[in-house]
């Protein structure tokens, strides 16, 4: 989602992990974000999910946030982690 200069990504999912699936789907959308004029993305991410909040670190997305009990699933409560890129930086495989 566009909006001015920042991009909310909302939301990146593949079945087959491994393969690099999220980190090219991950640079498209910065790439389509700076097209649009953004200047930044921020994303949540669980807290427990290790694979992607390694992804995003990996990209230059940094934590500057939490939203604590942001996920219910299967009755428990877990908090999103709020990461943001600054796109015009390098930081990663899309910069």
């Amino acid at each position: 989602m566009l909006a001015g200069d920042l991009a909310d990504l909302h939301t990146i999912g593949t079945r087959r992990e491994g393969e690099g699936i999220g980190r090219a789907l991950l640079a498209w959308c910065e790439q389509q974000a700076r097209d649009g004029g953004a200047e930044r993305m921020p994303l949540e991410v669980r807290e427990d999910n290790t694979r992607a909040r390694a992804v995003y670190a990996a990209a230059g997305y940094r934590e500057i946030g939490r939203r604590r009990g942001y996920y219910r699933i299967r009755g428990r409560r877990i908090d999103a982690l709020v990461m943001e890129r600054d796109l015009a930086a390098p930081g990663g495989p899309s910069a």
